[in-house]
């Protein structure tokens, strides 16, 4: 496991974003769609214009990411926000003077997927972050049929404590709600 900040123009960089092209369309909405600037630009276009995954992954490069290593390839990742400062997701689980450490993507390549490295990596974050950058509640948001990622969230003890209805669409323009996810680490 590797965890830190990425610099842009390295393999490590080279790498993610091979992957973030390669599951682009597993997303909801797609990774490519999702900067500001991208749906600024769907707003004025309409959604046909060419996928862009570069302003997201220029997101990621700015955050924190814990990287699992299979067989010298990355298998998984996961990037993260320290200090998210918007707790009003959490109500249900957040008390005074908490900290959280907000996942904002997780990827796991195909060739990788049912190897646990989902797994790995929220142990990692919950557990194994250095003092710099460990805060006592990690959260996630995800979209209502993401069924794996809301099992495994669920069966680490998360708890759904934000429900936006009818926030996001697929690229068939069905509807989807965005749940959000939140745990209390233990002290």
């Amino acid at each position: 496991m590797y965890c830190g900040s990425i610099n842009k123009g390295n393999t490590v960089a080279d790498d993610i974003h091979k992957l973030m092209v390669l599951c682009d369309d597993e997303f909801k909405p797609r990774l490519s769609k999702r900067t500001d600037a991208v749906r600024a630009l769907s707003a004025q276009i309409g959604d046909a214009h060419p996928m862009n995954i570069e302003p997201y992954f220029e997101i990621i490069l700015q955050q924190k990411n814990i990287i699992a290593i299979v067989d010298g390839n990355i298998g998984s990742f996961m990037s993260f926000k320290h200090d998210f400062d918007k707790p009003y997701y959490f109500p249900a689980v957040l008390r005074e003077g908490d900290s959280i450490n907000y996942i904002t993507t997780i990827c796991t390549h195909p060739d990788f997927r049912g190897k646990k490295l989902a797994t790995q990596l929220y142990d990692y974050i919950e557990k194994s972050l250095s003092n710099d950058v460990r805060a006592n509640c990690v959260a996630t948001r995800t979209w209502n049929t993401n069924i794996g990622h809301i099992g495994l969230l669920q069966k680490r003890g998360y708890k759904l404590t934000c429900t936006l209805h009818e926030d996001r669409k697929d690229d068939d323009g069905t509807v989807l709600d965005t749940v959000y996810y939140c745990k209390r680490l233990e002290a």
